[in-house]
């Protein structure tokens, strides 16, 4: 009977992953400044004052840089929202543009506000968060020509994954079909179940013991 390949080197072939490491730095969170403007939705003016708020909190060179970002919103204190409440709306990968040309573009500014008009009225807090692949000196990986960066899209879908745990009205399409359509009863995507196995599984990973 022909063995089959050990796990890692088949997902290095599959993957054309070399083994060498991929190194991410966190950043963030950056609000977008529509407060300041009467309009409430996100435009050019507030993409400019937040590349101008990138600068001033961690260099020049961020936006300029590649990696994941993840689009957030913050409840406002209010008698029907908890103060404080974050949830992610939409994960991104910016691997052949910059952080500005990918995850500041039209077509996302649309996804953005979307949810800011849609969901929210206008009235929470847009923010972003900046995951930037670093080379081994700790300089921000620039965006790959003619080539992937292995890990960019690992950590998109890793996020997208936590993030559609977090809300199941995450924006993105693509990528979390299986997600959605996988259930593990008194686990992932069930109604309320209690079991001994479960609780005993839930254990052994740190999940809280509540119901599912």
């Amino acid at each position: 009977m022909r063995r089959m390949p050990g796990t890692l080197s088949w997902y290095s072939k599959l993957q054309g992953w070399k083994g060498e490491p991929m190194r991410f730095k966190v950043y963030g969170p950056y609000t977008i400044g529509v407060e300041k403007h009467h309009d409430r939705w996100i435009d050019e003016e507030d993409i400019n004052s937040l590349c101008e708020e990138i600068y001033r909190r961690d260099g020049l060179h961020l936006s300029k840089a590649c990696g994941v970002y993840l689009f957030g919103m913050r409840d406002e204190q209010g008698k029907r929202r908890k103060a404080g409440r974050t949830l992610p709306w939409y994960v991104g990968k910016a691997e052949k543009q910059s952080f500005k040309g990918e995850g500041f573009s039209l077509p996302k500014l649309y996804h953005y506000n979307s949810i800011l008009i849609n969901k929210y009225r206008g009235r929470g807090t847009p923010i972003l968060f900046l995951l930037a692949r670093v080379e081994e000196d700790d300089t921000h990986s620039l965006p790959a020509k003619g080539k992937s960066y292995w890990g960019v899209q690992f950590v998109e879908e890793m996020f997208i994954k936590k993030s559609l745990r977090a809300n199941p009205d995450l924006l993105n399409k693509s990528k979390t079909e299986t997600s959605r359509k996988t259930s593990i009863r008194g686990l992932l995507n069930t109604t309320r179940y209690k079991s001994s196995s479960v609780d005993e599984l839930k254990g052994v990973f740190g999940i809280s013991l509540e119901p599912a």
